[in-house]
This record gives structure tokens, C-alpha cells and sequence, in this order.
């Protein structure tokens, strides 16, 4: 009776087991398609800005516009896009010096090798530094960065993604809040979490009841003899 009853123990500790795997996995899981969608969305758009200034290198190469020229209007062009009511690109250099950001003019010009969040990260240098380790072209950059109608000293995290334009030595960059993220990943959490909880009592109830089903009569049939 002491073997039946610990093999249920350890068929029900499986089960428990697997459902908290599989949950895990799940979760897991989804964070990493959340974040997957999100670069590949961050990507597009910096493209579609990455062409723009592709287009006006292509006049200079034609001989239809100065450098300087082609310079000045691709900035003026991409301080201009936005998406989602509020998204942006910014345009800094392998310094890193701020070239243009639509939205914190006072960067623009300013040195950026010592500029820090408030959480003390150069973001600026790191996202040079992922370039450089992603191959020299463009890379996926986390930081933490404040949220228009948001306490200024508040930071958010934020998902960015950057790409160098060798010919004039500029990075673009846009990047997306990923709070949200972060909050739908909680709630599929709390709601694998309270489903595990439910699976496993109810995993306990049937183990007892089968456990009483076969103990019980064997009881009966030992004292019997």
C-alpha cells in the first residue's frame, strides 16, 4: 500500500511539474514574440528613414546637390516623420555627437559621450557599442529613457533600434516603449499562474479520491485475511 500510494504521490509531483514547465515555457515564449515583433516594426521604420537619406547620397553622387546640401534636407525630411502620434527618429554620429532629435532640440550639436540617463547608462556610446559588436551596420539597443506626459525623473523601457549610414558617418534611430510589453507578459503570467493553481488542486482532489478507491478496499481485504 506504501509503494501504490507513493507512485500517485509521484505521478500527481510529474504532473504538478509539468504544469508549471509548461506555463514557464509559455511565458517565455510569448515575451519573446512580443519582442521579436517589436524589432523587426523598429526595423522597418528606421529602413524606411534609412532610404531617405540613401536617396539624397545618390543625388550627390549625381552631381544634383552638395554633401552639405543633402545633409541638411534628409534631416529635415526625417525630423518631419513621425508614427503612432508620437514616435520619432534621431539622427547622432560615430562620436557620439547628437545630430538632430526632433523632440530634445537642446542635444542637438552636444556632445554625447558622457550623456547619461538618469540610471547612469551612457545610452548613446552603448548604442554605438551594439553596432560594433552586431557587424558595424545596425543593431537592437535597451534602455531607459523618460515618457512625454510622464514625470520627467520617471524612466520607461524603451526598445530601439539603430543603423549606421557609412557614407555620411550618421546613426538613425527610433525606438518604442516596451512597458506595455512588460504588462501583457505579467497578465499572461498571472492568468497561466491561476489556471497551474486550478489544474493542481484539481490534480490533488482526483489523486486522493483515486488513492482512497484503491487503498481503502486493500485495507479492508488485509485485515480480511
Amino acid at each position: 500500500m506504501q509503494t501504490i500510494r507513493g507512485r500517485l504521490i509521484a505521478i500527481v509531483g510529474v504532473l504538478c511539474l509539468s504544469f508549471i514547465l509548461l506555463a514557464v515555457y509559455s511565458v517565455v515564449q510569448f515575451r519573446s514574440t512580443l519582442y521579436s515583433a517589436t524589432d523587426h516594426r523598429l526595423q522597418n521604420m528606421v529602413d524606411s528613414a534609412y532610404s531617405i537619406f540613401a536617396g539624397y547620397q545618390e543625388r550627390v553622387a549625381k552631381g544634383e546637390l552638395s554633401e552639405d546640401d543633402a545633409k541638411a534636407q534628409a534631416l529635415a525630411a526625417i525630423k518631419s516623420m513621425r508614427y503612432d502620434g508620437t514616435g520619432y527618429f534621431w539622427v547622432h554620429d560615430l562620436h557620439p555627437t547628437m545630430i538632430m532629435h526632433p523632440t530634445v532640440p537642446k542635444l542637438n550639436g552636444q556632445d554625447l559621450t558622457d550623456y547619461k540617463g538618469t540610471d547612469g547608462v551612457a545610452i548613446f556610446v552603448g548604442m554605438n557599442e551594439a553596432i560594433k559588436a552586431a557587424g558595424g551596420e545596425q543593431a537592437t539597443y535597451g534602455y531607459q529613457w523618460s515618457k512625454p506626459g510622464e514625470d520627467a525623473a520617471k524612466l520607461f523601457p524603451k526598445r530601439s533600434f539603430v543603423k549606421l549610414f557609412k557614407p555620411w558617418g550618421y546613426v538613425i534611430g527610433t525606438g518604442l516603449y516596451v512597458d506595455d510589453l512588460d504588462a501583457r507578459t505579467f497578465r499572461l503570467t498571472a492568468i497561466l499562474t491561476g489556471i497551474c493553481v486550478v489544474l493542481l488542486v484539481v490534480a490533488a482532489v482526483l489523486a486522493i479520491l483515486i488513492m482512497r478507491s484503491i487503498l481503502s478496499p486493500l485495507a479492508r481485504a488485509v485485515e480480511e485475511l
